[in-house]
């Protein structure tokens, strides 16, 4: 039997696929095929569609998913998380007074 590597390889590079890569629109149809695949069908649930549900089911893959938006910290999100906890930004001093 082939390694689940090369399986995966072998589905994502298909030709019955016209993406062939992961990234962008086509990345994510090539994923939600992979999962339907898998077992994880639009069936209604309330994280409804493959993706979602494959999700839902597997917090590991919920946990690097996190894990990669930290390893590759792009200057927007993390501006765009600072915002969103009220953390100051770089250079600005907590303690600073407003008489300055």
């Amino acid at each position: 039997m082939e390694d689940m590597e090369r399986l995966v390889e072998k589905f994502v590079q298909s030709s019955s696929r016209r993406n062939h890569h992961l990234e962008g629109d086509g990345g994510c149809e090539i994923l939600e095929a992979l999962f339907e695949t898998l077992g994880y069908r639009n069936n209604g649930f309330r994280f409804g569609g493959p993706i979602e549900q494959f999700l839902s089911d597997n917090p590991g893959a919920q946990e690097a998913l996190v894990n990669w938006i930290i390893e590759l910290e792009l200057p927007e999100w993390k501006q765009a998380l600072v915002d969103a906890v009220g953390e100051k930004g770089e250079g600005e001093d907590e303690d600073e007074d407003e008489d300055g």
